[in-house]
């Protein structure tokens, strides 16, 4: 059963780079990274597998190895639904190196080259990395809205924490102890739940609390 099931994995490569990013995010964000490099390895289209790749070293932490994989890819020779990952990646490895304006800049472009393709899934997640680079709350409510449009119910619980941590002081603390509640609400729906997070957010939750003196 468990050989049928990674066959069936495999066949979707060969038919859409969406799916594949489908996958591979589930194994990652499960910090199953034997299993994503497993799958990346049996992916068919060689351009697919070098960006998909890319995103698993940004996940991984392995930045030389990010921008080492991005940089062999002939841009000229690539789809524009290619190029959308080849910046969003880029941007991601960029950010993580604290190199910010030419993150910002590349997040631009894979959000134009999504835009045209109709690929909102990703969209409004860049709207959130765009927030958390400039701190512009526009994109923090343009990843809201997107969030509640598609009950993406994992972004919501991000975007409720953003919210809580958004010009925090002492006047507006009922209001960010809402937007912690929403986040632990939200998290509860996602996927990916598990208790590791739930506390995660309650530890979040409690250190604010304090820092604000209410414990």
């Amino acid at each position: 059963m468990k050989r049928l099931f990674w066959l069936s994995i495999f066949g979707l490569f060969s038919i859409s780079l969406n799916s594949q990013n489908v996958v591979v995010d589930s194994l990652l964000k499960s910090n199953e990274l034997q299993k994503a490099r497993a799958v990346i390895e049996r992916i068919i289209n060689p351009v697919d597998q070098k960006l998909t790749l890319t995103k698993y070293y940004n996940t991984s932490e392995q930045l030389d190895s990010s921008f080492y994989t991005i940089f062999s890819i002939d841009t000229t020779r690539i789809s524009e639904l290619q190029k959308g990952y080849y910046h969003q990646h880029l941007a991601k490895a960029l950010d993580k190196n604290n190199e910010y304006d030419l993150s910002y800049t590349h997040y631009i472009r894979a959000k134009d080259y999504f835009t045209r393709k109709g690929i909102n899934a990703e969209i409004y997640k860049i709207d959130h990395e765009l927030y958390k680079i400039t701190g512009k709350k526009n994109y923090l409510d343009t990843f809201f809205e997107a969030s509640k449009k598609f009950n993406d119910y994992e972004c919501l619980s991000e975007a409720s924490i953003e919210y809580a941590l958004y010009d925090v002081d002492s006047e507006t603390k009922d209001e960010v102890f809402k937007y912690l509640d929403d986040a632990l609400y939200y998290n509860s729906y996602t996927e990916n739940y598990d208790q590791k997070k739930r506390e995660d957010f309650t530890n979040k939750r409690t250190r604010l609390w304090r820092n604000l003196g209410r414990a």
